[in-house]
């Protein structure tokens, strides 16, 4: 029985040292948005846009890969960055933007399940993907965050608001506006990459018998 109690006591502790950090996952009427193809083109096409929180543990945007550096500009590589460069993946949902909210999303308040006790900031990063015409558009972009604490004595912290301009705190590749948009652009499915590689595989070959 004790052993059973100090397993509980253990779990417990181990539990609430993570599952901690709160956001408001949602930008909220703020100037930056989700954009398609260009920073300055605010998505409003009416289709289903996938938002997904990541999160890591740090202060600092990471080095390994520069993600912000390769917004609008190479969104497979970007989206490939966030697993070299440690990033857990968080929360998501869907909205649809038209007109009325284009380049907006608001989802209420959300958990970082895996960050410390008590962690006042973490890197965020918001990754958007829609399918436009059997096309698929992706996007992410990086950016450092406050964190709310759900765990705070005596009174319990507040879910931190995204960062208004996604970028002020450490920007990397801001294009001269105060807004710095996420950028979705069109993504290669592994199929059509492999098409690729077979083509170029083929003309290689012809020339070689040439």
């Amino acid at each position: 029985m004790k052993k059973l109690i100090v397993t509980a006591a253990a779990t417990a502790l181990a539990v609430g040292a993570f599952a901690q950090g709160t956001i408001i996952f949602g930008d909220n009427g703020f100037n930056s948005g989700v954009a398609l193809n260009t920073a300055a083109n605010y998505y409003s096409g009416g289709t289903s846009v996938t938002i997904e929180a990541w999160y890591l543990n740090a202060t600092v945007l990471p080095s390994a890969v520069v993600i912000n550096s390769l917004n609008g500009v190479n969104s497979s590589a970007a989206i490939a960055g966030l697993t070299t460069d440690g990033f857990t993946a968080g929360p998501s949902s869907a909205v649809v933007m038209t007109s009325g909210n284009s380049g907006s999303f608001s989802f209420g308040t959300a958990t970082l399940t895996g960050l410390p006790i008590h962690t006042a900031t973490a890197v965020i990063a918001i990754e958007a993907s829609t399918v436009i015409g059997g096309i698929t558009y992706a996007g992410v972009i990086d950016f450092v965050n406050a964190v709310g604490d759900p765990l705070h004595t005596p009174i319990a912290g507040t879910p931190a608001p995204l960062n208004p301009s996604w970028d002020a705190i450490t920007p990397q590749n801001d294009p001269g506006d105060s807004a710095y948009n996420l950028v979705m652009t069109p993504v290669p499915e592994p199929a059509t990459m492999a098409l690729a590689g077979l083509g170029g595989l083929s003309l290689l070959l012809f020339r070689r018998r040439k």
